[in-house]
């Protein structure tokens, strides 16, 4: 099972620092603890078809042993609607869950009580309502832990993380891949003769593997992407850092091709931000950026959002080592620019480990709390509103007469470039939240302000705008015009938008 490595690409880079700006950011809709009067841990979360969630953490509450895998499942709200607990006597900690093909969930993490070693990589396989069908152990005589599950194009699984009994040096990168029973059908440990520690994988395009994490084998402490074919095999892989600890904690495929991998970087264990590195499809670096607000900011999780940028979510701490700290999450565009970020938490330590996209816009959160719930610290779930992208809006007529006849009131809708006019859903657009377009007038996308940018002209019937504003408190002396700003809403490739143009009305007199 050892590999002879031939490490590429071990770079040193200067790091581009991004300044929080921007956008406001998404506030809280709900939140919700759940846990007892010991710790509870939280690492986890998926969306469930019906709108609710699913967490995967370790319960030290609950259970006849402590600590032991813990399911939570809640409906919409995040009110809970069953858990289960899945142990032995020594202590099993779940760090990841994947909602299968099947309805059910795949649990791993890493057990004490089972398996042939010190500590076990652990696979439970559950139905829809959580009730235990299998599991399985990977390992050997020392450490073996899966820090993320994937199911696999096949209806397998691949599971990736650290492996003590095997490979080079004193940990090394560990994946694991198992048919749909989770029967082992091969492993593959990547490293050196230091630590290597793997965090996240994704299947790529081709059917091949990605796997990111740590490496003190090929640099410092360094982001290390490994590249595989669909056997596991390294194709090659690359290191990213210098000067201080750097570790990856998550990766996604992007459009292109390419990579974005996203951890820490700092040049000390006192001084870390957030770094999000994007590469090109063989791993050469294309740009990098840094962000943070805290003495430690440090991300745990990224996805890609539905505009092409992307959003991370992790916490952040001032100063180092204290007892306080906070979520944090960022949004950027395609590019790495920051577009918004915040913070959330109470008056003790919040952590955040996973972030999903919700199937209205929004994203959800989830992590641990020790600032709110019944004791210690539990699982913390956060249910964060729908972005809005801000819309450009031209309302034509620029001055309209209350008395004035015609059909319609033409309205030119632009976004920004990363967002596509074409992809609007026009029945979903409302003018003051009461008028829909006229879905029988024209559309059109064009340019209507010449600056290269397409806009979408829709139309709204002239009588109903008319009747909105007749019926509008203009107060007294206001003579013979008001201006009034009108508030265009709908939604883009399920998001939603909002501009507003403020426009002159002639008063009748």
């Amino acid at each position: 099972m050892l590999l002879a490595l031939a490490l590429t690409g071990m770079l040193a880079w200067t790091f581009n620092h991004q300044q929080a700006w921007s956008s406001s950011p998404p506030g809280i809709e709900w939140d919700r603890t759940y846990g007892g009067t010991h710790n509870d841990y939280a690492f986890s979360v998926v969306q469930t078809p019906d709108g609710g969630y699913a967490i995967a953490g370790y319960t030290n509450s609950f259970g006849p042993d402590s600590p032991d895998f813990w399911l939570v499942k809640t409906d919409e709200y995040g009110d809970p609607e069953w858990s289960k607990i899945y142990g032995g006597p020594s202590g099993e900690k779940a760090y990841c869950v994947v909602q299968t093909a099947d309805g059910g969930y795949a649990i791993a993490g890493r057990t004490r009580s089972f398996g042939s070693g010190k500590c076990d990589i652990w696979l439970v396989k559950t139905d829809e309502f959580g009730n235990h069908l299998w599991n399985q152990t990977y390992g050997g005589p020392e450490d073996d832990i899966a820090r993320e599950i994937i199911e696999t194009s096949d209806g397998g699984y691949a599971m990736a993380g650290e492996t003590s009994s095997f490979g080079h040096g004193s940990r090394d990168f560990w994946l694991v891949k198992t048919d749909s029973e989770g029967n082992m059908q091969w492993n593959q440990p990547y490293g050196g003769t230091d630590e290597d520690e793997a965090y996240s994988v994704v299947q790529t395009e081709e059917g091949g593997y990605a796997v990111v994490g740590r490496t003190l084998s090929f640099g410092p402490q360094d982001f290390w992407l490994v590249k595989t074919d669909a056997d596991g095999n390294m194709q090659w892989n690359r290191a990213y850092g210098g000067g201080g600890p750097q570790i990856a904690f998550s990766v996604v495929q992007t459009p292109d091709g390419g990579y974005a991998i996203g951890g820490e970087n700092g040049p000390n264990n006192d001084l870390r931000d957030v770094w999000l590195v994007k590469t090109d499809a063989s791993g050469d670096m294309q740009w990098n950026k840094t962000y943070g607000v805290g003495t430690i900011d440090i991300s745990k999780s990224m996805i890609q959002t539905a505009d092409g940028g992307y959003a991370l979510a992790g916490w952040s701490e001032t100063p180092a080592g204290s007892d306080y700290a906070d979520f944090y999450v960022i949004k950027t565009d395609v590019d790495g620019n920051m577009q918004w970020n915040n913070t959330y938490g109470g008056a003790e330590r919040d952590e955040a480990y996973s972030l999903i996209p919700t199937s209205d816009g929004g994203y959800a959160v989830v992590g641990y709390t020790g600032s709110f719930g019944a004791g210690g610290h539990d699982f913390w779930l956060i249910k964060l509103a729908p972005e809005e992208i801000p819309a450009t809006v031209d309302i034509d007529p620029d001055t309209l007469n209350l008395k004035s006849n015609g059909q319609w009131i033409t309205t030119y809708l632009e976004l920004p470039e990363e967002s596509s006019v074409s992809e609007i859903d026009v029945s979903s657009i409302l003018l003051n939240g009461s008028i829909s377009v006229d879905l029988d007038a024209p559309t059109a996308i064009g340019d209507h302000d010449t600056d290269s940018i397409p806009d979408l002209m829709v139309k709204f019937e002239r009588a109903a705008v008319i009747a909105l504003l007749g019926t509008h408190d203009y107060g007294e002396d206001t003579g013979k015009s008001v201006d009034v700003a009108l508030v265009i809403t709908g939604e883009v490739a399920g998001t939603p938008f909002e501009g507003n143009d403020t426009i002159r009305i002639l008063l009748k007199s």
